[in-house]
């Protein structure tokens, strides 16, 4: 007589950084013994062992979706015994794992992986998220998913509000027809499986990229975000532990860095100081100086209140690094100071706000009027703050903090960039002199 059982069950001895306890599914059959991680997790104060489910106070709709998962990993372990038992066909561990990953690896990996965005936001929040709902997207439309024209444009916001991790469907005010629509744009006829990852989709996938113009750093981006995904899919154990991108390689150009000298801040501040532009550019050139001052990213920049100010200094946790809680403090010159106090701020807000993928036109017309002949975007004040300040003396260790780099050698880039320039103005300093170059004497006549 053969003995399957099937039990799920979470780890009381693992807490991850949010709280929550992985959740995992045993399996014993013939006296062995398997634990499978199912990526699925949440606070042990909630978890009812009886029932094998969460109850979440409040969040009945986080409760839902999590039971339901559970209750199809249920469904899926109580389907491979039964027929087992029917076929008279016993199982051993090896069997039973072969039939439990098949059954995963046909299951909708965009489906999956808007889940794991929703999950994941607690923990990673700002540009990153963006960028994973950008992906996503990008993989719907490449995958011949019902299109945006479908639905209106509320609904489509929405749908966008479901990705960013705010609600996980909110499909209460709509029909049951329109529901499955909503519900279709992700799981649409040509759902992509997990058994569809292999090396023939990453190549399919790099070549849609350069048909559609990406630059190579865009589509290195987008790769290392797919990669990561896979890898987290293996460890949750929905796929074999074969993630195509062993074999395809991530090609990213160093970029180019654009900083401004001492002589170039200069002019814009004295354009900053005549207050002759218009409004919206002279908004635009405040925060421009300010990253040049402070060494900020567009998107801490424009969440910054008044009570990050204390005592002449700003103390924040970035947007890139809040999951970690890394706050920094960074005092602020009396420059910064003066721009703060002309901020025009709404409310507690520091600043009026500005969408950061609009600065970068207004930067070209205020860089055409000061004549500085270079592409100025967002980054390019946090550039400039960084090799303004090593130029001045400062300890790489210093910038590394107020940057809030958690690695030196990201810092150190800045380090290799004045360098480089030393090395290239030492050759305008040889070509000057040219020894080597035959003396011209004007005969006297």
């Amino acid at each position: 007589m053969h003995r399957y059982i099937s039990s799920i069950k979470i780890r009381k001895d693992i807490i991850r950084k949010d709280g929550t306890s992985p959740i995992y599914l045993i399996i014993h059959i013939n006296k062995r013994r398997k634990r499978i991680p199912l990526g699925i997790y949440a606070e042990v104060r909630y978890w009812h062992a009886g029932s094998a489910s969460v109850k979440i106070p409040r969040m009945s709709k986080l409760s839902e979706d999590t039971n339901a998962r559970l209750h199809k990993i249920k469904e899926k372990v109580a389907r491979i015994f039964t027929e087992a038992h029917l076929k008279d066909t016993p199982l051993n561990m090896e069997r039973f794992l072969h039939l439990y990953e098949k059954a995963y690896m046909q299951e909708d990996f965009l489906w999956w992986m808007a889940q794991k965005i929703v999950e994941r936001k607690s923990v990673i929040k700002g540009s990153t998220i963006i960028q994973y709902r950008k992906l996503m997207k990008f993989l719907i439309s490449w995958r011949d998913a019902p299109a945006f024209h479908e639905f209106s444009d509320e609904e489509v916001k929405m749908f966008g509000d479901h990705l960013e991790g705010r609600a996980i469907f909110p499909l209460e005010n709509y029909s049951s027809a329109k529901q499955k629509k909503l519900k279709a744009f992700v799981k649409g006829a040509k759902a992509l499986t997990f058994s569809e990852l292999n090396d023939g989709f990453v190549d399919r996938f790099e070549v849609h990229l350069r048909r559609q113009g990406y630059g190579v750093n865009t589509r290195g981006s987008y790769h290392k975000i797919l990669r990561n995904f896979i890898n987290l899919a293996i460890r949750g154990g929905r796929m074999d532990d074969d993630n195509p991108y062993k074999r395809f390689k991530i090609i990213q150009a160093k970029s180019n860095r654009v900083y401004l000298t001492p002589e170039e801040v200069t002019k814009l501040w004295e354009l900053y100081q005549e207050k002759t532009l218009d409004t919206h550019l002279q908004r635009v050139l405040r925060w421009f100086l300010f990253m040049c001052f402070t060494g900020l990213r567009p998107s801490d920049l424009v969440e910054l209140e008044e009570r990050n100010v204390i005592h002449d200094k700003l103390v924040f946790c970035p947007n890139k690094t809040e999951g970690h809680k890394l706050f920094l403090s960074i005092p602020l010159s009396r420059y910064a100071v003066q721009l703060i106090k002309d901020g025009e701020g709404k409310g507690l807000q520091l600043f009026r706000c500005i969408l950061a993928n609009n600065i970068n036109p207004p930067l070209k017309i205020i860089a055409d009027i000061t004549e500085i002949n270079k592409h100025l975007t967002n980054y390019v004040g946090r550039h400039t703050f960084a090799t303004t300040f090593l130029s001045a003396g400062g300890k790489v260790t210093v910038l590394q903090t107020l940057l809030g780099h958690s690695k030196i050698d990201t810092t150190m880039v800045y380090v290799h960039i004045l360098e480089k320039d030393k090395v290239e103005q030492m050759r305008i300093f040889d070509e000057f002199w040219n020894f080597e170059k035959p003396k011209v004497i004007s005969a006297i006549k």
